[in-house]
């Protein structure tokens, strides 16, 4: 998929405008990326992969960008449209 579309995903998992999240985007600045909404994604993430998130890498998932970076080396996320 595109990075949009991710983006779009992750906002709606968020419960925010995807035009707020940028890849420094985090706890500290998305009022509603709470623990739960950390569970939510993490749970998108291992849909779209089929499973086997490492501790380590959930650890690493503290902004937007990390996620994207995580998204795009499991091949989730493409260089297709910004």
């Amino acid at each position: 998929m595109n990075e949009q579309t991710f983006k779009e995903k992750i906002a709606q998992i968020l419960e925010c405008d995807p035009g707020t999240i940028s890849e420094d985007s985090g706890p500290a600045t998305i009022e509603s990326w709470d623990s739960m909404a950390m569970l939510g994604i993490i749970a998108y993430l291992d849909e779209v992969t089929g499973g086997g998130i490492a501790a380590e890498e959930i650890q690493s998932f503290n902004s937007y960008g990390a996620i994207l970076q995580h998204a795009r080396q499991r091949g989730i996320v493409d260089g297709t449209e910004k």
